[in-house]
């Protein structure tokens, strides 16, 4: 059984929450939605071969595989204050 590596969409996840819309190969998905896209076709963006930022993930070019969509509506999840 294969199992897929998306641990950079979960850094992002784990800042945003899985409302926040992200473009990937020119799609817009909820970050939520692409993580099971992903998971479900066996893409890996892991870690170990991105970097994740306030603006998305990027392969070792610098290159955005990700994109964050309307980045100045949302806030991180552990700044919200309740």
């Amino acid at each position: 059984m294969y199992f897929s590596d998306v641990s950079a969409i979960d850094r992002l996840l784990d800042f945003y929450g899985e409302y926040l819309y992200v473009k990937y190969n020119d799609s817009l998905y909820e970050l939520g939605d692409l993580r099971d896209y992903l998971v479900d076709n066996n893409i890996n963006i892991s870690l170990d071969h991105h970097k994740v930022t306030e603006k998305g993930i990027q392969d070792y070019n610098n290159l955005f595989i990700v994109t964050v969509v309307n980045l100045d509506k949302f806030n991180r999840d552990d700044l919200i204050k309740i």
